[in-house]
């Protein structure tokens, strides 16, 4: 694969300020590879798509093939996880690993309480914990937690979930998780 005229700038990669065939908020290829680069109207790299510029390779959600990392954003109501039991699901046609999942609290629950995260293939609605164990939801926000740093006593760094089954956000046993506000960034990896 041939790619010209990609930089980093500042830790951010952009379409090179010199280069004016290659315009904000839209698409680079040097016509000689058979990737094409999609960049915002800032000129923010976002993705490299196939040469029709059809799916995106690299964090697009249309990427599909083996080895392509994504990351799901689900926002996430602490009235909701209360009531019952909130859940997103693999939205793949296989199997995929999930390889990190931050939670991001922006509310802090409105008393002492922890939050689950797992996957699980019995129900939407089926509690686990093996992703994070007890994150603390009620201390002063904002606040991040990750299965890698944060993950409890019953979290793991990776798990493997089926195509449709799900991955849930449920009250630990310590509390109403009632007031909390945030979302889960959960990234994985198609198998």
């Amino acid at each position: 694969m041939a790619v010209r005229y990609l930089e980093v700038v500042k830790s951010t990669t952009q379409i090179p300020p010199s280069r004016v065939n290659a315009n904000a908020a839209a698409v680079y290829s040097d016509g000689t590879s058979d990737y094409a680069l999609h960049f915002d109207k800032n000129g923010t790299f976002k993705e490299v798509a196939d040469q029709d510029n059809v799916g995106s390779l690299v964090n697009g959600a249309s990427n599909t093939a083996k080895g392509a990392y994504k990351t799901a954003v689900v926002a996430l109501n602490g009235t909701t996880i209360h009531g019952a039991v909130q859940s997103w699901a693999n939205p793949e046609a296989g199997s995929i690993a999930i390889t990190e999942v931050v939670l991001s609290e922006t509310t802090a629950s409105t008393v002492a309480s922890a939050l689950d995260i797992g996957t699980t293939a019995v129900s939407a609605t089926t509690a686990s914990d093996n992703l994070i164990d007890g994150a603390i939801v009620s201390d002063a926000a904002p606040a991040v937690f990750d299965n890698n740093t944060d993950k409890g006593a019953n979290g793991k760094t990776r798990q493997v979930l089926a195509s449709g089954k799900w991955v849930t956000f449920a009250d630990d046993a310590t509390g109403n998780v009632s007031g909390f506000v945030g979302e889960a960034l959960i990234t994985y990896l198609i198998l």
